[in-house]
């Protein structure tokens, strides 16, 4: 089974790992890259960890919103504190084959 949302990445270069990647759909999401592969690649994985948890656990995954719909700048999770470089940054459709994820007998 296939899903994609919208992902937001965050790219400041005076922190260490310098992508922070956040999906507008999906409270309180977050995560990193060292460079735009593994930042790509980090967004795959929460995406299909996150949804693989809800769909196992009976929860109701949110409609996702279309990538015209989002933007760095209003969906900011943390305007006052986030600094980032516009020109470095971007947004990006993330596609996940929850095959991989769902009913994994490991934790996480």
């Amino acid at each position: 089974m296939l899903v994609s949302y919208p992902a937001l990445f965050y790219y400041d270069s005076s922190e260490k790992v310098p992508f922070f990647i956040t999906f507008p759909d999906f409270k309180n999401s977050a995560t990193q890259g060292e460079n735009v592969t593994d930042a790509l690649a980090m967004a795959t994985d929460w995406l299909g960890i996150n949804v693989a948890d809800c769909l196992e656990n009976g929860h109701k995954l949110p409609i996702p919103s279309a990538e015209v719909a989002v933007s760095l700048k209003q969906n900011n999770p943390y305007p006052d504190d986030l600094r980032y470089d516009s020109k470095r940054s971007f947004k990006s459709l993330i596609l996940v084959d929850l095959d991989a994820y769902l009913n994994r007998n490991t934790q996480v």
